[in-house]
């Protein structure tokens, strides 16, 4: 019954955006995966009230002009997955499918965006969706999400391929959260707020880890409202984060910006 969305908005610093489209070609969507790759973006996956779970590839050379290809993912339709670029390939990890009430741990490779591999077909992490993974320090590093049930998790997984994963923790110091983002600045990792699985509230919480292992709290806390599903993305060395949905299911449209001190 939640109204969805295909404008698209631009901006020079973060801050002061300008509408570009109302309306666009792309059908409205929740969740999907937007990746800038090779000179291209490319929208996969998510789910809307017009298109049920999108199927196709969508592709832009610009960000306000779209083309649909006539091509599914190998990994097929699903939403909550994590997409992210490293080494030169594209990797999609997890994720759930609502109509078969089932979520994934598998994870695909792909060279060019069109075509995909699996790399993985049952990973040791269970299956989930709202998750975050980073590549950091020469490895990937997977946290967080939760299952069909709602259960949230906790557990921190680092691997040098994707393929290979080694568990670091069952129960982080960060503790369970979905929902959350998680990025590089700099020469540090942040985990930036999600919803706290133990209460089902968000979180207003930022961790950062020199390592992916060791994790520290910042003085951020109750700088922002607690939040879950927002978007957060590195621009210009800043973190600039926008939207979620706050306690009591309230989405956001204010904008934060995040920045490390010169001597960090």
């Amino acid at each position: 019954k939640a109204k969805y969305y295909n404008d698209i908005w631009k901006s020079a610093d973060g801050k002061n955006w300008t509408l570009i489209k109302e309306h666009s070609n792309l059908p409205p969507l929740r969740s999907m995966s937007i990746v800038p790759f090779k000179d291209k973006i490319f929208l996969y996956g998510g789910w809307g009230p017009t298109e049920g779970y999108n199927k196709n590839i969508w592709i832009s050379v610009d960000g306000m002009n779209w083309q649909k290809e006539n091509k599914a993912p190998g990994f097929g339709p699903r939403e909550g997955n994590k997409i992210i670029v490293a080494k030169g390939k594209m990797y999609t990890f997890g994720g759930v499918n609502y109509e078969l009430r089932r979520t994934f741990n598998d994870v695909w490779v792909s060279e060019d965006g069109y075509n995909w591999q699996k790399l993985v077909e049952n990973a040791p992490w269970s299956p989930r969706w709202d998750h975050d993974v980073a590549y950091f320090n020469n490895k990937f590093i997977f946290y967080g999400g939760m299952d069909l049930g709602d259960i949230g998790f906790s557990d921190l997984w680092t691997s040098p391929d994707a393929k290979d994963w080694t568990l670091i923790s069952t129960n982080t110091v960060m503790e369970g959260r979905q929902g959350h983002v998680m990025l590089k600045l700099k020469n540090a990792l942040f985990v930036i707020s999600g919803l706290d699985a133990k209460t089902n509230e968000g979180k207003g919480i930022t961790w950062f880890s020199l390592n992916g292992r060791d994790w520290l709290q910042t003085e951020t806390v109750g700088s922002w409202i607690p939040r879950e599903d927002h978007r957060a993305v590195v621009f210009k060395d800043k973190i600039i984060m926008t939207g979620g949905m706050s306690n009591g299911w309230n989405w956001l449209s204010d904008i934060y910006l995040g920045y490390l001190p010169s001597s960090f």
